[in-house]
């Protein structure tokens, strides 16, 4: 699985979409599927700045252009596109964004996630993208994590992905509060280094190892400094990527790259999630 519908999918009942995951999932057993790559990479290629940008919130107030970045990815062949959401569980924490705020944001980057696929002449699986929470009490994880998986769910996504887990922890408590609060198949990645170690220096493979007794639909890496990292670290994976019997798929998406060295000036910091408050100067 490398990275990232029929029919109006947006409206179709959740048991359909429990029904798209497990077809994923089995598809992913005997064959490689083509995701989608970086969301935030994108906005910030429109001129949106994260540091004065609450990117999910975009989603609602800039819809066109979260859907033209998914419809991109599905054109250039991706068949899982994942949804404008990986920064809620961030953004809960710092108190940015409310619960409240949360049914509305994730039910629109659902929609768009599916009307982008509309048009591709193969199915597009919609995965809902969860970002780690980091360091907060874990009833307050626990709250956060279901309301996400909850809210994904009631908006139609077909999967959910969790991205770019930096300890064993918490994916661990991610997964296990998933299972109670949706019935959809979900999927861990964890954000390693070139030496593939975690943030908290657990081996990649020890990771998987206890995830794997949760039984995730697969176990990859995301987020990591480029192609050869993530490539050592998936076969680092593999041998012990089995499950009742079954190979667990190892999605992986190396999002992070040598970065392009730009200069960026501010033109009006008060202006929130506007692409002209940014000039790029290469």
């Amino acid at each position: 699985f490398i990275g990232h519908s029929d029919g109006d999918s947006a409206t179709e009942p959740a048991a359909l979409h429990s029904v798209h995951s497990v077809d994923l999932m089995y598809g992913l057993a005997d064959d490689v599927k083509i995701a989608d790559g970086a969301m935030g990479t994108m906005l910030q290629g429109h001129g949106f700045d994260f540091r004065d940008c609450v990117y999910e919130r975009l989603n609602l107030i800039h819809p066109h252009v979260v859907r033209e970045i998914h419809a991109r990815y599905v054109a250039a062949g991706a068949r899982v596109i994942t949804t404008n959401t990986f920064g809620l569980s961030f953004h809960l924490a710092q108190g940015r964004l409310s619960l409240a705020e949360l049914g509305a944001i994730a039910e629109q980057a659902v929609r768009l996630a599916h009307e982008a696929s509309q048009r591709a002449e193969q199915r597009v699986w919609v995965a809902g993208s969860i970002g780690p929470v980091g360091d907060v009490e874990a009833a307050q994880a626990t709250e956060w994590f279901a309301a996400q998986a909850q809210a994904l769910q009631a908006a139609g996504a077909d999967v959910l992905m969790l991205e770019t887990f930096g300890t064993p922890a918490e994916a661990h408590l991610a997964l296990q509060v998933i299972r109670s609060a949706s019935h959809l198949q979900a999927w861990v990645q964890f954000n390693v280094d070139g030496q593939g170690l975690l943030r908290d220096a657990t081996p990649v493979e020890d990771a998987a190892a206890r995830a794997l007794s949760l039984d995730p639909a697969g176990i990859g890496v995301n987020c990591s400094p480029g192609p050869p990292a993530v490539l050592a670290a998936v076969q680092r994976l593999a041998p012990g990527a089995e499950s009742n019997d079954r190979r667990v798929p190892a999605p992986a998406h190396a999002h992070r790259v040598a970065p392009v060295a730009r200069t960026v000036a501010r033109l009006n910091s008060a202006a929130s999630c506007r692409p002209d408050v940014l000039r790029l100067v290469t």
